[in-house]
């Protein structure tokens, strides 16, 4: 039995050599892509229970009361990582794959101009790229929104860059998804002796290994700028820095320029990304962000719609539903689905609602033509059940 295990090992280990001899040096590709997100990829199974890698308390959802936030780490037999969860109060709360990532952390920072802050995911990978990943969430009682997870590819996306030497110390950029084309000077002193290796330069293009958050315009939200490293004879040939940045839109981030830099930090091309284009804007106005049954002198929370519609749609109608309370209406009736002009509704809870879960509750808004029922806009509005008290979120 023991010679077979052994043979098996070392057939394995000549397997392994083989498959590693094909390898090309200036390729650096790996066999997976990354997305991040909160979805956990199947992995081996731990063998052992999860390990704790960060423990903090933070006021995550801005009640003015601290939660225990725990990053945890399942791991291979020898410590690997296969993939990590975090929890509130000891309830999960997101999980999080593996993702070719070797190392998470977790911090907080309002990125919105909420004044609330949102939970920053970071992950890294040990690799000669420095690869690292984001993710941004708006934390709520029972669920986490999404707002950032920019694409990381592990691989060298060649399908999405072109690059080409075209002699006299200049490559030539081209970046297919985006339009983003430029000429990339290259320093003569420092490919003497090795002239011969140029015009090998091919679309290599680092995975993302930095992210910068910083409010270019003023406005009081976050961008995010993401950076790659261009490649150009070899690994530590870094010739340029092609980056992304991102600008929060509808409440989600999403790539609003791209540019290509040398690699002293001079511009060389930069491309301005469509907008989503949105016809119409809507909106829930609130006259109080806090409620309670027990406050006697306020009956609910009073919602009215701001639209901005297009001047040819002028005879509106607001469609209202609930997830759950109803809305107060003639009669001191209730209903979850309501139909107005705009006047101002008030939502209250449900009666004896004692439970004290904290369960999102999702009030959705239509703006639509009366005549054709054609929905010209839509937006929800989440509020949080904490105890006795309801909170609308931002």
């Amino acid at each position: 039995m023991l010679k077979k295990i052994s043979i098996i090992l070392i057939m394995l280990l000549i397997a392994t050599m083989v498959a590693g001899c094909g390898n090309n040096v200036q390729s650096n590709k790996m066999s997976k892509q990354v997305i991040p997100g909160n979805s956990v990829q199947k992995e081996d199974s731990p063998t052992e229970n999860p390990k704790v890698v960060k423990k903090v308390e933070h006021d995550v959802l801005g009640y003015g009361k601290m939660q225990a936030i725990a990053l945890y780490v399942y791991q291979d037999a020898y410590g690997a990582p296969l993939s990590w969860f975090i929890t509130v109060d000891e309830q999960k709360m997101l999980n999080l794959g593996r993702d070719d990532y070797d190392m998470a952390d977790i911090n907080f920072k309002d990125i919105d101009g909420d004044k609330r802050d949102e939970i920053l995911v970071t992950r890294g990978s040990g690799g000669s790229a420095g690869a690292g990943g984001l993710n941004v969430f708006k934390p709520g009682a029972s669920k986490w929104k999404e707002l950032f997870a920019a694409k990381n590819l592990f691989d060298v996306p060649s399908k999405r860059f072109k690059m080409k030497y075209t002699g006299n110390y200049k490559a030539r950029f081209e970046d297919l998804e985006t339009g983003l084309k430029a000429t990339i000077p290259l320093i003569k002193e420092r490919y003497k002796g090795s002239e011969n290796l140029l015009p090998q330069i091919s679309s290599w293009v680092d995975p993302i290994s930095d992210y910068e958050l910083k409010d270019i315009d003023g406005d009081g939200v976050i961008e995010i700028i993401t950076t790659q490293r261009v490649i150009g004879i070899s690994h530590p040939d870094t010739i340029a820095l092609f980056k992304t940045m991102y600008k929060m839109q509808n409440q989600m981030y999403r790539a609003d320029a791209v540019y290509l830099y040398d690699d002293k930090g001079l511009l060389l091309g930069q491309v301005k990304l469509p907008a989503l284009q949105t016809s119409n804007e809507i909106k829930i106005i609130t006259d109080i962000k806090k409620y309670s049954p027990l406050m006697s002198s306020v009956m609910g929370i009073g919602m009215t719609p701001e639209f901005k519609a297009n001047p040819k749609e002028s005879i509106v109608q607001y469609r209202w539903t609930t997830t759950n309370g109803d809305f107060l209406i003639l009669g001191n009736k209730r209903a979850k689905e309501v139909r107005n002009s705009g006047e101002k509704l008030l939502w209250i809870p449900e009666f004896q609602d004692t439970s004290g879960k904290s369960d999102n509750i999702i009030i959705t808004l239509r703006a639509e033509e009366t005549t054709i029922r054609k929905i010209l806009a839509e937006t929800n509005l989440t509020i949080d059940k904490d105890g006795v008290f309801y909170y609308v979120m931002p």
